[in-house]
């Protein structure tokens, strides 16, 4: 290396010492040069082999070729010797100015090559920056993006809040260890609050001669060299600062490392941006949502482009009966659902309110549409959409759906009761109409058992008359709330013998038997019991043919007394047994002769869970019905 072999000897015969590089010194000065530069990270210093002192000084990063000065005097070393200051000085000093001319000698061939790598990198670094939107991330990475780039031992970051006060303060460089023994973060004293009122950077070569210098806490590492660059955003506002210090092989910052940092705060400025504009979408989105959940309708927002659903409320969701997780897209809606018009007929999903409004802008106001559930059940729902446009162009359309299935079903369910109750109001009618106009008539001429059957059926329909308006009443009263249930121990086999005694009167001809347990005491209301009894008793009747026989039973289970009537009739369809509790509810198998309103199943379940119990349908192997009353029993501390 003959530049270096120059300078070399011109400093030997200058200063009257030997210099040389670290390859024409022995292996142990330069293990220890070496050592030292590790050692300190300072670009020169003193170090001693043997009881001799040695001056070093770094000209090349790479291979850590250094200048020595050396062997020299133990009292040079120092605060070795007092009176060697003056040449301990002026050794140090010219050393160190050789190893800066060799440093810029090597550096400038590779300057251009370098700072088109850096720039590559930077820009990469910047994509990087820029692809981040959780604000936290972006900060430590421009953090270690700075420090990096500008070949600083430490790096911070710095944002304050609305009283100017340090509310964020990200490091790279100081351990955790550090950190803790340092204590509390910096509130933007000093050089930091300083800087954070500057628009421009600010290069400091010793900064513990800064006239704004407010000192450092216990603990904290050595700082000199300083780099401070303020992050602006596109209106000019100063959000943060990136504070660089300890230069690395340099006494302080270059104006490129300036250059490259700036270059970097003002794209970090726009990430930083880009990140709190997302967290206050994300906040304004989860309000938008909350608020939304909130509604008691159901409302959903269609995409053009994609035709996905982008928002679906709480609502929509539960009607639909979708889990949460990412919303579907048209085709995934549509084939999950099939899709019926107000008059039941089938209709496409294209052409649909909400569709039509997303592909002609179409505003639809209250159309009514049915949706099949993969499982055959329906929802009837009132559909209003109106399109969100742009430039002229449909983008989404806003869709609000009322669930008007029970309203629907009410309304069918009125039109059935007004069919049924004219039909079972007009057949007992008729009949006693007629045979009282046949006894006036032929009151003289009528021999007396023809008479009597005409008694018999207008007493017959009269009782069927008498029991469709008590049901009527009564069903009319437990809607309204209006029911009185007064609870007492009631002994079973009393009120069973009892109303099976009646129907035995009035059906001479049909089979009861009974078997009832003798202890069997249920805590009820005695009247309410013999209703609920009389119904699925004449429930029974009515189904189950001529001769075959009623059976009533009643046992303690426990807790409860369960009241059972079984009869053997041909049983309930099993797609009849989903509404068999149902109200105007009537098996497939009853015709239109049938008597019946639909009412008495019903009727028993609301009076069974008005005294704390319930009721069940059990399907006997063998055929027919078994109806399960089940009834709180009393105890023993109730009096019977």
């Amino acid at each position: 290396m003959p530049a270096v072999d120059a300078i070399a000897h011109a400093l030997t015969v200058s200063l009257g010492v030997p210099v040389d590089s670290t390859a024409q010194h022995a292996r142990a000065v330069r293990e220890a040069a070496r050592r030292a530069l590790r050692a300190s990270q300072q670009d020169s210093g003193w170090f001693e082999v043997d009881g001799q002192a040695y001056f070093y000084a770094a000209f090349d990063d790479l291979s850590a070729d250094l200048l020595v000065a050396g062997p020299l005097d133990p009292g040079l070393m120092p605060g070795a010797d007092p009176n060697s200051t003056t040449l301990r000085d002026r050794i140090a000093a010219a050393v160190t100015s050789a190893a800066r001319g060799l440093r810029q000698t090597r550096e400038a061939p590779q300057l251009r090559l370098e700072v088109t790598r850096q720039m590559e990198l930077l820009s990469n670094a910047i994509v990087a920056v820029s692809g981040e939107l959780e604000l936290d991330v972006v900060l430590r990475r421009i953090v270690d993006l700075a420090r990096n780039f500008a070949a600083a031992r430490y790096a911070a970051l710095g944002i304050p809040g609305p009283t100017g006060v340090l509310e964020t303060f990200i490091t790279a460089g100081v351990s955790q260890e550090e950190i803790e023994k340092i204590g509390d973060y910096p509130v933007g004293k000093g050089i930091l609050g300083w800087l954070l009122k500057q628009d421009r950077p600010v290069r400091i070569a010793r900064l513990s001669e800064h006239p704004k210098a407010h000192g450092y806490p216990p603990n904290h590492p050595r700082m000199e060299s300083f780099l401070g660059v303020p992050i602006i955003t596109r209106d000019g506002t100063v959000v943060g600062s990136l504070y660089l210090t300890e230069k690395r092989f340099a006494d302080e910052f270059s104006v490129e490392d300036e250059m490259i940092v700036e270059l970097l705060a003002r794209h970090a400025a726009v990430a930083i941006e880009n990140a709190r504009l997302y967290d206050a979408l994300r906040r304004h989105e989860q309000r938008l949502s909350l608020l939304l959940d909130q509604l008691p309708e159901a409302v959903v927002v269609i995409e053009r482009r994609g035709q996905r659903f982008s928002i679906m409320n709480q609502h929509a969701r539960e009607l639909l009966e979708l889990p949460d997780g990412p919303p579907l897209d048209a085709e995934q809606f549509k084939a999950r659902y099939r899709f019926l018009d107000e008059n039941d007929l089938p209709v496409e999903f294209e052409e649909t309110g909400p569709m039509r409004t997303l592909r002609d802008g179409e505003v639809v106001v209250r159309e009514q549409v049915t949706i099949v559930l993969a499982d055959g059940r329906r929802r009837t729902l009132l559909v209003n959409s109106a399109p969100l446009a742009s430039n002229g162009q449909v983008e989404s359309a806003v869709c609000v759906f009322q669930d008007i299935t029970e309203i629907r079903d009410a309304d069918r369910l009125k039109d059935d009761f007004l069919s049924l109750i004219s039909h079972e109001l007009r057949t007992p009618l008729t009949a006693i109409h007629g045979g009282a106009q046949m006894l006036l008539s032929g009151i003289g001429t009528l021999d007396v058992e023809t008479r009597r059957e005409l008694l018999t059926d207008i007493h017959t329909e009269s009782n069927r008359l008498a029991s469709l308006i008590q049901n009527i009443v009564q069903l009319a009263h437990i809607r309204a709330g209006r029911i009185s249930v007064e609870c007492e121990p009631v002994l079973l086999r009393f009120v069973v013998n009892a109303a099976v005694n009646r129907f035995r009167d009035d059906f001479p001809d049909r089979a009861f038997s009974v078997h009832v347990e003798p202890d069997a005491v249920a805590l009820a209301d005695p009247d309410r019991l013999d209703e609920m009894l009389t119904n699925v008793i004449q429930n029974a009747i009515k189904y189950a043919p001529g001769a075959a026989p009623i059976e009533v039973s009643g046992v303690v289970r426990g807790e409860h007394v369960e009241l059972a009537v079984r009869d053997h009739g041909p049983g309930i369809p099993a797609q009849d047994l989903p509404g068999v509790f149902e109200r105007f509810e009537r098996g497939s198998r009853a015709s239109s002769s049938t008597p019946g309103m639909g009412l008495g199943l019903y009727i028993v379940k609301l009076l069974a869970e008005s005294q704390g119990g319930s009721v069940r349908l059990e399907l006997p192997e063998d055929g027919g019905t078994r109806v399960v009353m089940s009834l709180p029993a009393a105890s023993a501390d109730d009096d019977l």
